[in-house]
């Protein structure tokens, strides 16, 4: 899991927490990775690498669509689990500043 702002360690400690519930090796969280996506976007963004095809295990992992579909569920859970915290965080603190006018954001299908 990596990300490149400091301030969004906690949006990718809880998808790592999430993707190790799918039993793959404890890999870490890796701090200021300078990946162009993730180092350029004003949200929070993580990269997740969840499996890898060289290993073969993981390839067949990966093959499967019902697994595919865990892991897109354990990043889902893990996307939720950090806006709760936020939410969690306003209620104690106080709002936070609007960064995104809610008007002009296009849910994605199906959300």
């Amino acid at each position: 899991m990596y990300y490149h702002n400091p301030f969004w360690e906690p949006f990718a400690q809880r998808v790592y927490d999430r993707m190790l519930e799918l039993g793959y090796e404890e890999f870490g969280v890796v701090g200021s990775f300078n990946y162009r996506n993730i180092r350029l976007s004003s949200r929070p963004a993580v990269l997740v690498e969840q499996a890898f095809m060289s290993h073969a295990r993981d390839e067949d992992q990966l093959a499967d669509p019902a697994h595919r579909q865990r892991i897109a569920e354990k990043v889902l859970s893990g996307i939720v689990d950090y806006v709760q915290d936020l939410r969690e965080s306003e209620r104690l603190l106080g709002p936070l500043p609007p960064s995104v006018d809610e008007d002009s954001v296009t849910p994605a299908a199906g959300l």
